[in-house]
């Protein structure tokens, strides 16, 4: 689950598998200044998708790289169920593994967000055919992208000028469909642990003062917030 706060989009992650109690307890206390993005099953109960839509969920993840995650065949099953909400579809996806991926899911006719620059190596990614097609998905408008994860691509664990090229051939793909998220609290990372401040001296590297605002608070607002206002 994810939850993304105000129209900044911090974002936070906590994982219990199916259970979303904490999920749901943290969307009813911050009572409409907060979002989140849940993660459907074949078997969630649809009564259970309409609760967490009123509480503000507006997506659900599919995580198709570590177990436990709602698998790639299901998610045009999965699309359909959310559909009448609105919803987006997060994906946590290697598009160097299947470079037509996204594609194939943006046309199932929900939005596409992509995590972590589509979660392929920074040092090859700029000459990867899923990388390219990512970029023409993101220039048609056809999916958003997180600039979150940089440390999950990089060879350096600070600073990350590897994945700065990468950061801006999506800026200059289109600036309209990027998104951010910290991926705090950097689950399954080897030591040294990420710092938090590295990763937004990163991302400060990478956008100008106008991007930081669009890429913080405008972007995330429209794609969270889509019909309403946020608090």
């Amino acid at each position: 689950m994810w939850l993304a706060r105000s129209a900044r989009s911090w974002c936070t992650r906590e994982r219990y598998g199916k259970d979303h109690a904490t999920f749901e307890d943290t969307l009813a206390a911050c009572a409409g200044w907060m979002r989140g993005v849940a993660v459907v099953y074949d078997d969630t109960p649809e009564e259970d998708i309409a609760r967490w839509h009123a509480l503000g969920a507006r997506g659900t993840r599919c995580n198709a790289l570590f177990s436990g995650g709602t698998s790639l065949s299901r998610m045009r099953a999965i699309a359909d169920r959310v559909r009448e909400h609105g919803w987006h579809l997060q994906l946590l996806v290697d598009v160097g593994a299947d470079p037509d991926i996204v594609g194939r899911i943006a046309d199932l006719g929900l939005p596409v967000v992509v995590d972590h620059f589509g979660h392929l190596p920074a040092e090859s990614a700029l000459e990867s055919k899923g990388f390219q097609n990512l970029l023409s998905l993101v220039r048609e408008g056809r999916a958003w992208v997180k600039l979150s994860g940089a440390y999950r691509i990089s060879e350096q664990r600070k600073n990350y000028t590897d994945v700065a090229p990468l950061a801006e051939a999506l800026l200059q793909a289109n600036e309209s469909r990027l998104v951010w998220g910290s991926d705090w609290p950097h689950p399954s990372i080897a030591a040294p642990m990420a710092d938090d401040t590295d990763i937004l001296d990163a991302l400060a590297g990478w956008l100008s003062p106008d991007q930081w605002i669009k890429v913080l608070a405008e972007n995330p607002r429209r794609l969270y917030w889509a019909d309403s206002s946020p608090i």
